[in-house]
């Protein structure tokens, strides 16, 4: 299981994923609040973590 945040803004989204719990390690890019932004997103989150993405658990604030 991957867990990841999602702060939304009117033109950003900027992600966190926590690659590992013990470590407290995290990776975070930023993808625009946008149609081509979204998408992006779900690719490199399958990418980097290696989960399909209905296995992603996102939390998001808005």
């Amino acid at each position: 299981m991957a867990v990841i945040g999602i702060d939304v803004s009117k033109k950003k989204l900027d992600c966190a994923w926590l690659r590992d719990v013990s470590t407290g390690k995290v990776k975070t890019r930023v993808f625009t609040n946008h149609r081509q932004g979204f998408p992006r997103l779900l690719e490199w989150l399958e990418h980097q973590t290696g989960e399909p993405r209905e296995r992603l658990h996102i939390l998001m604030e808005a």
